[in-house]
Order: C-alpha cells, then sequence, then structure tokens
C-alpha cells in the first residue's frame, strides 16, 4: 500500500508531545509491513535544523527535491515551498513558509495579560494549519502521489480531508481512503467563524450538519464527518468519547458516527526505550533476565534525591494539567507524604500546580523532588530506577508513559480509564501488571498508593510487565486491518 501520513509534529525532527512519539513510530512500523510510506508535516525550519543537528541526525536526511508553490487563502496569494527528503527509507515532505513556521514555538506563544504572563495560541493558527492543508493537495498533484491511504492526525491535518471531499474531489482517486485519528479530543481545533475564509471551505458546511459548533468553527467535527474512518489510539477511549463525560460536546455527533469509528492501542518505540540499551542509564544497564542493576539503580538514583535510598520509588513524568490528575494530588499531598515513600514528579504545564509543588518540595525535602520542565535524561532514569510509575489521569486517551515502565520494570499505578484500561492488567496474586484504581478523586488516589504495601510478590509483578510485547508491530497490523478493508467497513 502506499500510505501517507500528515501531522504537525513528527519524531524525530520536531516534538512537543506524544503525537509525535507517535508519527515517529508507527510509519516505521508500517514501512516493516512492506508498505511505501510518505509523510508530510511543516517545516518549522530553525527548530528542526537544531533539533537534527543536537541529534547527530543531519546527514541521515537526505534532500531530493525542492518545488515552489502558492495557495490562495484569505484574498491573498501565499508563497512557500516543499522539499522533498528521504529518511531511513521513508519520503519525508516539509512543507515550508517562515512566516507560518519558523517560530519559537509551534502552536503557542507567550503574552503578557492584566499584568500576568501567559501562554495563549498564536492568533493565526487557523490560516497557517489551512495552508499546511491545501499544500498536501499541491503535494498530491505535483508529485503525481497515487495513495491508496491518507492518514491525518489531529486538529492541524483536521482539513484535509474536509478540502479533499470538497474543494479537491477532481485530483482525488475514488480508491484513497482518509482516515483520520483523534489522538486527544480535548483539542478540537476551534476557531470563530470570523477566521472561515481562512479555510476556502464553501460557506454551506458552516451548518449544524458539518462545521458549525455553538457559533465556532470546529476542524475534527469536520473531519469526523468527511473522513472514510475514524480511529482514536485505544478500544476504550473509542468509546469514553461517545459519552458525555469524555466526549467534549461532540458525544452525540460522535455517536452518529460509531460505525467507522476504531480504537487501535499505540505502542512504543521498543529499541530506543529499551532498559538493556539505554545509554542514560548506562552504568546500569538490566533485562528480563538479570534485573539487579535496576536495585542498584535505584539506590544510586535514590542517594541523590531523598534522605533515605531503600524506601519504596514512585515516580511521574507527565504535563501538569488537570487531565493528568495533579489536581487531586496536591488535595491529598500531605497524607500521601506522610507514607513511607520517595516521590518524584518531572513535568510542566500550569504554573498554580508547578508552584504548589514546588512548596511541598520544600515542605517533604526528605522524600520529595520536583523537577519543573522536562529532562530526557532524568525521564529515562526515572523510568529505570522507580518501583511504581503514578499516572492518575482524569482521562488517558492512551498514555505511553505506562506502557514505558512496565518495559523498565517499573509497576503502574493508574486510574481505570482510555488506554490505561486497556493496557494494564489489574493485580491479582501474582498476576497483573499494575494497579488500577476507579475512584477519580484525592481518596482513589491516597488508596491506590497505600495499595504498594499489599503486594505479596512485587518480583513476580515486575517480571509480568517486563514480558509484555509493546511494540508497534501489533498496532501496525491493526491498522493495516482497518486500512485493508477501507470503506467496507
Amino acid at each position: 500500500m502506499r500510505i501517507l501520513h500528515i501531522a504537525s509534529e513528527i519524531e524525530p525532527f520536531i516534538k512537543t508531545g506524544g503525537l509525535a512519539d507517535v508519527l515517529g513510530s508507527l510509519p516505521k512500523a508500517l514501512k516493516q509491513l512492506k508498505n511505501e510510506i510518505y509523510i508530510a508535516l511543516p517545516f518549522y525550519k530553525d527548530l528542526i535544523n537544531e533539533n537534527l543537528k543536537h541529534r547527530g541526525l543531519k546527514s541521515k536526511l537526505k534532500k531530493i527535491k525542492t518545488i515552489d508553490i502558492k495557495i490562495s487563502l484569505n484574498n491573498k496569494e501565499l508563497k512557500g515551498r516543499v522539499h522533498f527528503c528521504k529518511f531511513q527509507g521513508i519520503n519525508v515532505f516539509f512543507v515550508e513558509n517562515n512566516e507560518f513556521f519558523n517560530r519559537k514555538n509551534l502552536y503557542t506563544h507567550i503574552i503578557e495579560e492584566d499584568g500576568e504572563v501567559k501562554v495563549a495560541d498564536y492568533d493565526d493558527n487557523l490560516l497557517r494549519f489551512s495552508f499546511f492543508a491545501h499544500s498536501i493537495f499541491s503535494i498530491i498533484k505535483i508529485f503525481k502521489l497515487d495513495l491508496n491511504i491518507v492518514h491525518c492526525h489531529d486538529w492541524q491535518a483536521a482539513l484535509v480531508p474536509i478540502l479533499a471531499k470538497n474543494n479537491y474531489k477532481y485530483l482525488i482517486n475514488d480508491k484513497t481512503n482518509f482516515i483520520f485519528t483523534i489522538h486527544n479530543l480535548a483539542y478540537q481545533g476551534i476557531f470563530p467563524k470570523e477566521q472561515w475564509a481562512y479555510t476556502k471551505l464553501p460557506w454551506k458546511l458552516f451548518s449544524m450538519e458539518d462545521l458549525e459548533f455553538w457559533g465556532d468553527i470546529n476542524l475534527i467535527k469536520g473531519a469526523v464527518k468527511y473522513s472514510d474512518i475514524i480511529t482514536t489510539v485505544s478500544p476504550t477511549y473509542a468509546k469514553e468519547i461517545q459519552t458525555k463525560e469524555y466526549g467534549f460536546g461532540l458525544d452525540g455527533f460522535l455517536s452518529q458516527y460509531s460505525h467507522h469509528l476504531h480504537g487501535v492501542l499505540n505502542g512504543i518505540d521498543v529499541e530506543y526505550w529499551n532498559p538493556k540499551t539505554d545509554t542514560f542509564i548506562s552504568n546500569y544497564n538490566y533485562d528480563l533476565n538479570d534485573t539487579s542493576n535496576k536495585l542498584m539503580l535505584k539506590m544510586e538514583f535514590s542517594k541523590k534525591y531523598f534522605k533515605q535510598n531503600a524506601l519504596p520509588l514512585i515516580g511521574m513524568v507527565s504535563r501538569l494539567t488537570e487531565q493528568k490528575g495533579i489536581q487531586f494530588i496536591l488535595e491529598d499531598m500531605d497524607k500521601i507524604m506522610e507514607l513511607p515513600i520517595n516521590l518524584i514528579i518531572l513535568g510542566s504545564g500550569n504554573k498554580n500546580f508547578e508552584n504548589s509543588l514546588k512548596s511541598y518540595e520544600k515542605k517533604y525535602a526528605d522524600n520529595f523532588h520536583f523537577e519543573n520542565g522536562y529532562n530526557e535524561s532524568l525521564a529515562h532514569n526515572i523510568y529505570g530506577a522507580s518501583d511504581f510509575f503514578f499516572m492518575p489521569s482524569v482521562f488517558e486517551p492512551c498514555g505511553l508513559g505506562q506502557m514505558i515502565a512496565m518495559r523498565y520494570g517499573s509497576i503502574p499505578i493508574v486510574r481505570e480509564t482510555g488506554g490505561l484500561k486497556d493496557s494494564i492488567v489489574p493485580i491479582e496474586g501474582n498476576a497483573g501488571t499494575g494497579i488500577v484504581f476507579k475512584e477519580n478523586s484525592s481518596k482513589g488516589i491516597y488508596k491506590a498508593i497505600n495499595s504498594i504495601f499489599n503486594m505479596d510478590d512485587k518480583k513476580s509483578i515486575m517480571n509480568n510487565c517486563m514480558k509484555i510485547n509493546l511494540s508497534w508491530r501489533a498496532s501496525a497490523r491493526e491498522y493495516m486491518k482497518i486500512y485493508e478493508r477501507g470503506k467496507d467497513l
């Protein structure tokens, strides 16, 4: 099959979150199944060049051809370029427009409002990603791509299937299937109707049956209607987004399309996330056959951050948002820290959460450490050193942290939602792979953490975790089934 993946960020070129991880792995796994793979993303020129240089990958990106493009939007002719490259056997299209994409950040910038410094979306995000979406059809036309599958990811690529079924019908082969994956329904691409001209879509599509959403434009709503198949990143999340609790206002609309809505659980890059070869823990590498170095790593790691290094170590690597359940941790932090544990949290996000965690770090300096921001080396060490890995998410479309933790033999403590429910088997005796709790509250979190002291056979559970096949190959095969059945689904 000839498959084009379209996304706003793709590892190893550019990353702000889990979307990039998925797009860095799924195309590779599909290529291993003998498919011809293309990927397309915006060219964040300085950020991508700096990232590839820093990671020593610049020489592996081979430029084949550069073409000029012109896109008419909002009564203006916007110029850009497309760089066609090869990277590790995959065809890559970078869409360049320096005004839109050569910025310090991908989607947001810092503003000052009412004397406060805040993070805000770029005002021209719809125009930026409309330019990107229209550019895809220039690529298809100029490079004469005869595609079986066009797979679009999240709101930044949501205009592509809508445009394909409206503005560019003449260009698309009837046998081409458009797949749209919802990675997180909390982010739907909602914009004021005054920006409709940026899309270049017919005005008739601004209706309740199409893109109109409480008087605004909703890109994901349009993608759901005009895609041939919709997927999410776990089977449970596919069901959850059709409920009022998790549907973010689209639950009823999504239910209308449930006949072609499917959940496919993500995998992880098991070559990169491998405790046996991980260079970030190179003095203490280990595997399932010999985990003695994991204990050594924990002792050395704990010695650096805590007063006692033999206490159970609970790690957390997370964005600090309400979705991740941080508010419930903070509600009972005093009670949690009375337990005989060491706790380390690495992350950034909500400034109030950051400030509260900094205060608790001072208060409980002996057994709590908070590292503000993101540090790749520290993240790997947390996964490797921790006895337990904590993900008390309010909702979690898939989650990668719990899978990485299992790969490293760190037992997940998770709430029963989305991909956490699908990937973790609750512990019963010496069976299962993690502690799973239902209650979405500070009480539920405390009970889950406290339950680690009732675990009879931690070693067996750790081994169970490390035996699980978490590779992308299984996920890729599921996607192939969906691709092959196409419009028949």
